[in-house]
């Protein structure tokens, strides 16, 4: 949706043809789940979360992390999928680490009727 494309999964993804994708590199402390690029040549990053994991210390230092890349002086925008029923508690941790104030997280709320149990 946003023009990226996938260049480093760490998980199972077909791609358009079957091409394998390679695991995407260790960013900072954390490897993130997925790694795209733009036509600009900007990059994205991107997470998973289970609702219990989205609170975790590890989420937040990754958040960390990951919204103070910069490539080319450019953040990189960093989207982070998890379950609609932890929207609440989710955008509370995010204001009590000021990662609320981090305009490159993006969180992705999934309407919890279409997550696999």
């Amino acid at each position: 949706m946003h023009g990226y494309k996938i260049i480093a999964l760490d998980g199972k993804y077909p791609g358009l043809l079957g091409e394998k994708v390679p695991l995407p590199p260790t960013i900072i402390r954390h490897r993130p789940d997925i790694v795209a690029i733009n036509y600009e040549g900007n990059l994205c990053i991107g997470e998973a979360k289970t609702e219990n994991d989205a609170l975790s210390k590890r989420t937040q230092d990754q958040l960390t992390d990951f919204s103070a890349v910069k490539i080319n002086d450019r953040e990189c925008e960093v989207y982070i999928g998890l379950p609609e029923s932890g929207k609440v508690a989710f955008e509370r941790m995010l204001r009590k680490h000021g990662l609320n104030l981090c305009p490159n997280i993006h969180p992705l709320f999934i309407p919890n009727e279409i997550i696999s149990k």
